[in-house]
């Protein structure tokens, strides 16, 4: 050892002090080293910056080691069965999770329903008509309802009901009252 000593004990620190007096105790010649002034001083640690990055990367290989761990539960099923599902909801876009269950029970292959379900092939176009389409398959069913009041010149208001129908663009009825309580007629 270094200048005659057994043991060289680095930070003044409270345990550092507990080191000395129980090493002294056991009959050697021990040395305390640290970067303060007097007992209860700090004890630096020295690294180089390789050695943080190390910590670092070793540090994210056990998160994902432990984020990708086998979990318990059922075993994963096998890619043809996969590829013979996804091909079964191609083919057959009207049948659902339950007769794809089903006609895998016939064919012998036992698989969960809810197994089925996540394979499955996801439609890319949305199950019901857009907008657009059912605004132009249903116009001559609607209507357009517009309520609104006129000043006049006199400071008398007017209020005025349009009823207007999509189909051919005819107004339906237009009513214009001077006070509010009339009906159509």
């Amino acid at each position: 050892m270094a200048a005659g000593y057994d043991v060289i004990v680095i930070g003044a620190g409270v345990s550092g002090m507990y080191q000395l007096h129980r090493l002294r105790g056991l009959g050697l010649r021990v040395r305390v080293f640290d970067a303060g002034d007097g007992v209860g001083g700090t004890s630096p640690v020295l690294v180089r910056p390789q050695t943080v990055v190390w910590w670092h990367r070793q540090g994210f290989r056990g998160y994902w080691a432990w984020k990708s761990r086998r979990r318990r539960g059922r075993p994963p099923i096998g890619t043809e069965l996969r590829d013979l599902i996804r091909r079964m909801s191609g083919a057959n876009p009207l049948w659902g999770a339950p007769r794809i269950h089903g006609e895998l029970l016939k064919l012998g292959l036992t698989v969960s329903q809810a197994a089925v379900s996540k394979y499955m092939l996801r439609p890319r176009k949305p199950p019901s008509q857009t907008w657009r389409s059912l605004l132009k398959n249903h116009a001559k069913d609607l209507i357009g309802l517009d309520f609104f009041t006129v000043p006049t010149a006199t400071f008398r208001v007017l209020f005025v009901l349009v009823v207007l129908n999509h189909g051919r663009r005819p107004v339906g009825a237009f009513q214009c009252h001077g006070t509010s309580d009339h009906g159509l007629d």
